[in-house]
C-alpha cells in the first residue's frame, strides 16, 4: 500500500529527531526501562524524632522489614535520626499518566470552534484539491504564492503624508 503524501512528510520530518535521540542512545527500548523503574519507585525519607525509638521490626536475615525504619543516629542529646522506605506514589503517579498517554487510553480533547457572533459557524471554502504526489503538491504551493504576490502587487499602497 502507497503511503499518503501527510504520512510521508511525517515520517521526513520525524526522521532526524529519532536519528539524534537514538544517537544519545534514547530508544524505545530505553524509554520502556526507565518507565517500568518509574513504576515501582520508592524513595526514603530521613526524619528527626525526639527521644529514643523501639526496635524496628526485622526479617529472619536480619534486615529491618519493608515498611519500618532504620535508626541512622541514636538519641544523640535527645533526638534520633531514623530512615524510613517509602513508595513514591508521586513518581509513580507520573509515570501511570505517562504510559496511558502513550497507549493512547485517554479520551482525545475536544475543541468547538466558532466564527464571530454567538455561536456562528465558520465557512471554509475553496480547497484545492487534493495532492497526489510531492511534487503536485509543490506546484500547488508555488501557484497560491504567486496568485498571494499579484494581490499585494495589484493593491493600492498605503497614503504617506496624511492624505485621505
Amino acid at each position: 500500500m502507497e503511503q499518503s503524501i501527510g504520512e510521508k512528510i511525517s515520517e521526513a520530518l520525524a526522521h532526524p529527531f529519532v536519528t539524534a535521540l537514538q544517537a544519545e542512545g534514547i530508544t524505545i527500548e530505553s524509554l520502556a526501562k526507565e518507565l517500568s523503574k518509574e513504576l515501582k519507585a520508592n524513595e526514603t525519607k530521613v526524619i528527626k524524632v525526639k527521644g529514643g525509638l523501639p526496635a524496628p521490626e526485622l526479617t529472619p536475615t536480619g534486615r529491618p522489614k519493608k515498611g519500618s525504619y532504620r535508626t541512622l543516629i541514636k538519641n544523640l542529646m535527645g533526638d534520633s535520626v531514623i530512615a524510613v522506605d517509602m513508595v513514591n506514589w508521586s513518581v509513580r503517579q507520573a509515570a501511570r499518566m505517562d504510559a496511558q498517554k502513550l497507549l493512547d487510553l485517554y479520551p482525545a480533547k475536544q475543541v468547538k470552534l466558532s466564527g464571530p457572533g454567538p455561536g456562528g459557524s465558520i465557512p471554509i471554502t475553496n480547497f484545492p484539491p487534493t495532492a497526489k504526489s510531492i511534487d503536485e503538491w509543490q506546484q500547488q504551493m508555488e501557484e497560491a504564492e504567486r496568485k498571494r504576490m499579484e494581490r499585494q502587487s495589484a493593491a493600492p499602497a498605503p497614503s504617506e503624508g496624511g492624505e485621505p
